[in-house]
């Protein structure tokens, strides 16, 4: 399986598509033109889930992809002629692991965007020679750690500037390389990338080659977990746009987990966590006319309160409201998740006017969420362009009143556990797919990290030609 720490399910899928395919297309010349009566099938092991570090539904899944993917390829290449696997077996020696693997497999069939077409069988076939143990869950999924700071000196040389990266290894050492860069011409990029939605793969590959280390490309191309440690002034990135190929491939985020935490000194002293299932939902909004309504965002916001009720919550809502009574019930309890949806504005010129528009000239700002007495677990912000963080201009305003310019920032601060935020303006439709996807898994168990893939797989794949899906900075 490669170096330690090394193997990924992307890595995985490409293996069993190479080696189903070859089989395919050699038992095909042996036959020649006879058909077989009989369906194929394969049988395989749980490649992986042991000391691949990979979680046995994360393995059951890049099997199944890979054998699906090679079925596309020879009927396209056969031009629907040739043979293809329609029988797979999974064979395990552990019993907790064989129930682990059934359990993964109708998990992905009941998906409801499912991009695998199968069917299971509704029971385990017991053989001589089985064994049971102890359940360790412990290392499942490794996540590679990649630190991205600004070097000391460099934060306002606008002409050249330096970044230190550091990653984990899986070894006793871990690997640290600088890279000198030109702001003004990185900035360019990222502004058609991100902000001016022209998400290309050829603009992507381009700041992935410019922003990435060359000894770090070819961990980041195994498509492995990555948990990015960013500082105020790196986090400005779009890190979830960049991709490493222009030919058939998938972003970095959407081939594999990608979340993000911020390294910072001026954490809140005390945090006060909340026992209680509160939660307080926010959407659109009233403005009077300051700026348009979003029917997007009530609709998200319709959507997530109905979710929570169902799952027995105690939701606050407050939909197409003034600002007095979104004041009112931000304070009036504690919440364990906050979910806002409306406008939102990041203005360099004056960072105190930053945040979620909820009236004329009056903004949610880092100020109001600062006073917040007990800390929610998670928030969820899904405003245009509330998530993006200008490093200088934060610097600049951080060093006067030691508070952020982003309401993300402020919230890791403030020491919440996850936030999920969005970078700039996000599509309607696109942005609820992706709040309806991450909710679902995280209420079905997920972790934080594979909850945020799968929205962003969803977002890809049915809303091509939007940037959507990298627009949310996940931290967790």
């Amino acid at each position: 399986l490669g170096a330690l720490n090394g193997f990924t399910a992307y890595q995985l899928t490409q293996t069993v598509q190479h080696a189903v395919c070859k089989y395919l297309l050699d038992l095909d010349q042996h036959r020649g033109t006879q058909r077989r009566k009989e369906s194929l099938g394969l049988s395989s092991l749980i490649i992986g889930s042991g000391y691949g570090g990979l979680s046995v539904e994360n393995a059951v899944r890049a099997i199944l992809q890979g054998v699906q993917n090679a079925n596309e390829k020879i009927q396209k290449l056969k031009k629907g002629a040739g043979s293809v696997i329609e029988n797979l077996e999974f064979v395990e020696l552990f019993e907790d692991a064989a129930l682990n693997c059934f359990y993964s497999m109708r998990k992905i069939a009941q998906e409801e965007d499912r991009t695998m077409n199968i069917d299971i069988n509704n029971k385990i076939i017991t053989v001589l020679g089985n064994r049971r143990r102890i359940l360790m869950l412990a290392g499942e999924n490794w996540w590679n750690r990649i630190t991205v700071k600004v070097k000391d000196g460099t934060k306002y040389e606008m002409e050249r500037s330096s970044f230190v990266y550091s990653a984990s290894t899986g070894a006793a050492r871990d690997l640290e390389r600088d890279l000198f860069l030109s702001p003004k011409i990185l900035q360019e990029l990222l502004d058609e990338i991100s902000t001016q939605n022209q998400w290309s793969k050829e603009l992507a590959k381009t700041v992935f080659e410019l922003l990435i280390p060359n000894d770090f490309k070819e961990q980041l191309k195994r498509r492995s977990n990555a948990s990015w440690v960013l500082d105020d002034y790196t986090a400005s990135y779009p890190w979830e746009l960049l991709q490493d190929s222009v030919t058939d491939a998938k972003p970095l985020c959407v081939n594999a987990g990608m979340i993000r935490q911020l390294s910072m000194k001026d954490t809140s002293y005390r945090i006060s966590t909340v026992s209680a299932n509160n939660v307080l939902v926010v959407g659109d909004p009233f403005l009077d006319g300051y700026v348009n309504q979003l029917p997007g965002a009530y609709a998200e916001a319709e959507m997530l309160s109905n979710k929570l009720k169902s799952l027995d919550f105690k939701t606050t809502t407050s939909f197409k409201e003034r600002s007095s009574s979104i004041i009112k019930k931000l304070y009036s309890q504690d919440y364990k998740i906050i979910h806002l949806a409306g406008h939102g504005v990041f203005n360099a010129a004056e960072p105190s006017r930053s945040g979620m528009v909820i009236g004329k000239d009056i903004f949610l700002t880092t100020a109001e969420i600062a006073q917040m007495s007990a800390v929610p677990e998670f928030v969820f912000v899904n405003c245009c362009f509330l998530g993006k963080t200008d490093g200088l201009a934060e610097e600049l305003y951080k060093s006067r009143y030691k508070l952020a310019a982003s309401i993300g920032v402020q919230l890791i601060r403030n020491g919440v556990k996850a936030v999920v935020v969005a970078g700039w303006a996000v599509d309607d439709s696109a942005a609820l797919d992706f709040a309806d996807h991450f909710y679902t898994a995280m209420f079905a168990g997920d972790c934080f990290g594979d909850a945020v893939q799968k929205a962003r797989k969803c977002c890809y794949e049915n809303h091509p030609g939007q940037n959507t899906w990298g627009a949310y900075q996940c931290y967790g």
